[in-house]
């Protein structure tokens, strides 16, 4: 059975390179190129279309039918911040259409997840410019208050993925929205129950980051707001914070208690976290 696909010119040229270790001479002019392997043959012509034929020729027209889904104007909405003891919550929500994939590839929003903080402090004011998105912080302060109150964190998140997408939408129309999911989506819907304006129209997947560019995006911008956070608590705070919630967070917190109290450490640390209770038993083994 032959499957068919039709693709974009661009998308062929990815498509090549994919099998160029099995090219074979092309037949006609009207071949683009063609590819043979026990297991699937491949012929792409210069209209667009992509025929899929042997033993894997579904699976195959399946996985590069998926693959350029991803390829359309899309609304992406990650987090950052949530594992750190340190530092405040960044939500985005980006909106990311199809002209705009190219520019975002050759700044590596693809590798996002390889990419240094030093790497995203760069390209990240290039992608703020020309994405159009929607940011929203928590500080420390406020982050305390609302777990005092009985929130948990897949419930803060999930009030700031609303909120943050609930602005993008009143500038842009998508009809792809994709959330990185962090809790059920039964879950998601329960902790926004009792908020005026609920924004519905979500897709739900897990490591989104590595299938959407819409959901890299904004993980990069997300971290991007985080770094230039942090740098600004850093300088108020007189403090150089560490990153995480490891054995050296311990020791700093324990280090702040002791020179600040617990009423400074509440403007810069999740306070709920496993780190306090560390950094209390810490200064009491000094004593």
């Amino acid at each position: 059975m032959n499957f068919i696909l039709t693709v974009k010119e661009k998308d062929l040229i990815k498509i090549k390179e994919h099998y160029s270790d099995n090219l074979v001479t092309s037949p006609t002019d009207y071949v683009y190129f063609m590819s043979k392997s026990a297991a699937v043959t491949i012929t792409a012509f210069t209209s667009g279309k992509v025929m899929f034929q042997g033993p894997i020729a579904e699976s195959e027209y399946n996985n590069w039918r998926e693959y350029f889904k991803s390829d359309i104007s899309t609304i992406g909405s990650d987090e950052v911040g949530t594992g750190d003891f340190f530092g405040p919550i960044v939500v985005v929500s980006a909106y990311v259409n199809e002209s705009q994939i190219e520019q975002l590839t050759d700044f590596g929003v693809n590798d996002s997840k390889k990419l240094t903080d030093q790497k995203i402090l760069k390209i990240g004011p290039k992608i703020a410019k020309i994405i159009t998105h929607k940011k929203v912080f928590l500080n420390n302060f406020y982050y305390n208050k609302l777990q005092e109150s009985g929130n948990n964190m897949n419930k803060i998140k999930a009030l700031m993925h609303n909120r943050a997408l609930n602005q993008l939408t009143t500038d842009v129309k998508c009809d792809k929205v994709i959330l990185d999911q962090f809790a059920s989506e039964a879950n998601y819907w329960k902790y926004l129950k009792d908020e005026v304006t609920v924004f519905r129209n979500i897709i739900f997947e897990t490591k989104a980051e590595s299938k959407y560019i819409a959901v890299a995006t904004a993980s990069i911008l997300a971290r991007y707001y985080f770094l230039r956070l942090w740098d600004k608590m850093s300088k108020d705070y007189g403090y150089e914070f560490i990153k995480g919630a490891s054995n050296e967070v311990d020791k700093l917190a324990a280090k702040i208690l002791l020179e600040k109290g617990e009423d400074f450490l509440v403007n810069v640390a999740k306070l709920n976290f496993k780190n306090l209770p560390k950094a209390r038993i810490i200064n009491e083994n000094l004593l």
